[in-house]
């Protein structure tokens, strides 16, 4: 890019202004390069141009637009990045840091006629050609840079909403699976099949018992490896603290007249009542079928910058993405020590 500034009507000069007047450098433009100054000193003059893009930008910017005598025209304040900007009958665009135009404060007709800064004392402002005439081509351009990226953001759109999808059965799958454990006294056994019940709909692709027995198969096999059920409350220490002996004589935490038994919060921190409210999460490696999505997410791509993650959101061996999902609902069936496996705690 040459160096040079701009001389304005009635107005002090802007001392350091870069000329992109090559297609590399228009190509290029404020991309990989030091931000500009914040006090407007200085600027990018991008010629032949009509429009701008600041799609990979780190920083919003302020652009003015100059027609073919170089003057002002149009400007567009605070232009965030991944936006895009145009004027028409623009034939050149000055871009400043935001905020510099609040200080500069064009006005349309304004000249501002840029000169290179060389020792030859005939240093003179370029031409700017007809847009029309010399800009054919720079939309195809600057289009195959942005495509990769628009690419990318289209698949991640169709990943997030097959995500939303997978995300909403798995909160009822979840509910599922609490009312099986209320209902059954916390049986592993049958949380897990309620839980496959609830999931099923992600694996049927056709309508018909048939395929609904298929479906729920899979969901069994599936959610061996990549599901899994995690009680919250009741905990271990809830259950040594409340439990009674029932009329089969099994130990096991009582279920029945709650509203009359005592409301005292005992030493696992909780009272009878709330050691009923059971509390489950279920956790779902969910995967990624979409292409390239998966690469970005786990690290494998320059789209995202190192350290964007604490660690990479997939899981280690099977590349899937954990989802999570709660459900809280009261039991209905005492917890018997054959059960209480489960439950968070010292067994």
């Amino acid at each position: 890019m040459k160096p040079g500034r701009i001389e304005r009507d009635a107005a002090a000069p802007l001392p350091q202004v870069w000329a992109a007047d090559r297609w590399w450098s228009r190509l290029r433009g404020l991309l990989m390069r030091p931000p500009l100054a914040e006090d407007g000193s200085q600027a990018l003059l991008i010629t032949p141009c009509a429009s701008v893009h600041t799609c990979g930008m780190r920083y919003p910017l302020d652009v003015v637009f100059l027609d073919r005598q170089q003057r002002v025209i149009d400007w567009r304040c605070s232009l965030q990045p991944w936006r895009f900007a145009a004027c028409r009958g623009a034939a050149a665009t000055v871009e400043f840091h935001a905020g510099a135009l609040a200080r500069l404060q064009p006005r349309r007709g304004e000249r501002w006629c840029w000169h290179h800064q060389t020792s030859d004392a005939r240093s003179h402002a370029p031409k700017l050609p007809a847009p029309r005439r010399r800009m054919e081509g720079q939309a195809m351009v600057e289009l195959l840079i942005v495509a990769p990226v628009l690419f990318f953001l289209i698949l991640a759109t169709i990943q997030a909403v097959l995500l939303y999808r997978i995300k909403s059965t798995l909160d009822y799958a979840a509910l599922m699976a609490a009312r099986a454990g209320a209902v059954s006294g916390l049986s592993d056994s049958e949380m897990k099949a309620a839980f496959a019940k609830g999931m099923a709909p992600l694996y049927a692709h056709q309508t018909g018992s048939t395929e609904l027995v298929k479906a729920y198969a899979k969901a069994r096999l599936d959610l061996l490896v990549h599901g899994k059920i995690t009680v919250i409350n009741p905990t271990r220490a809830a259950w040594e603290e409340f439990k009674e002996r029932q009329y089969n004589g099994q130990y096991a935490l009582p279920n029945d007249t709650l509203a009359y038994r005592s409301h005292a919060v005992g030493s696992s921190g909780v009272n009878v009542q709330d050691a009923n409210l059971l509390k489950i999460k279920v956790t779902y490696n969910a995967p990624l079928v979409v292409p390239f999505v998966g690469w970005v997410l786990g690290g494998k791509s320059q789209y995202l910058k190192a350290g964007a993650f604490e660690s990479s959101p997939l899981t280690p061996l099977t590349r899937r993405l954990r989802i999570e999902s709660y459900a809280i609902v009261r039991m209905q069936s005492p917890i018997y020590q054959s059960n209480s496996g489960m439950l968070p705690g010292r067994n």
